[in-house]
């Protein structure tokens, strides 16, 4: 059992570890490295993972094939698709690790992998649970207000968090518009059909130019429920 502790630390450091290296949310633009991260370093990360097991059990051990099978698969996704909030991924997929080499540590470990693939199901359900509140969290780690336009006969359709800017989507009969919140620069004027002045130096600018559009608070919970699909993306 003890042998199942320690290998259950070691896996899910190694996950743990490569998640620290991303970003806090990840944007998915040309500049956007996670995936190089989760792919290339989660399989490096899994291969010494298994040489440090094999040192402390210091003979060929079921142990070591574990965080091969285990780590790649799981920060692959995390880095090419899902969503992920760092420390909960961390936690959910560290208690996984750890499940799975206390059962390969019981003496029948054979009899176990039924209750391993079970386990493993169930991580990945949660993580398919928490998706859309690990969205939710990538807005509000955007730093930036959270403000959508309130427009007659327009509705939210999309929103995405970018590296410096909140970009949404309103669809309506007579066509779409996007909004950007970003810092303003060099200031924001008063008030025009393009540009909306909101606090703390922040700005709504729209593309194309409105009439009679509004401003509200938003939150991250309501952000996450929209798709990601918007017409503009950052400026480099």
């Amino acid at each position: 059992m003890t042998g199942g502790l320690v290998c259950g630390g070691i896996t899910a450091a190694t996950i743990g570890g490569v998640l620290a290296a991303l970003d806090d949310y990840q944007v998915r633009d040309f500049s956007d490295m996670d995936p190089v991260i989760g792919v290339a370093g989660g399989a490096f990360a899994a291969t010494i993972a298994a040489m440090l097991i094999l040192i402390v059990h210091r003979r060929p051990s079921a142990h070591a094939v574990v965080p091969l099978l285990l780590v790649p698969p799981v920060l692959t996704s995390l880095t090419t698709g899902l969503e992920r909030d760092r420390l909960e991924a961390a936690v959910l997929w560290g208690a996984v690790a750890m499940a799975v080499q206390l059962l390969v540590a019981t003496r029948w470990w054979r009899r176990a992998v039924p209750a391993i693939l079970l386990v493993c199901l169930a991580g990945a359900g949660a993580t398919w649970a928490v998706q859309e509140h690990w969205r939710a969290h990538a807005f509000e780690a955007l730093g930036v207000p959270l403000y959508v336009p309130d427009a007659p006969g327009y509705r939210l359709t999309g929103a995405h968090p970018g590296r410096y800017s909140l970009i949404v989507r309103l669809e309506g009969a007579a066509g779409g518009f996007d909004a950007v919140v970003e810092r303003a620069w060099p200031s924001c004027p008063e008030r025009d059909r393009a540009q909306i002045c909101l606090p703390d130096g922040y700005a709504m600018t729209l593309h194309p130019a409105q009439g009679q559009v509004r401003v509200r608070k938003a939150d991250g919970s309501e952000l996450a429920r929209l798709p990601g699909s918007v017409t503009l993306t950052e400026a480099d």
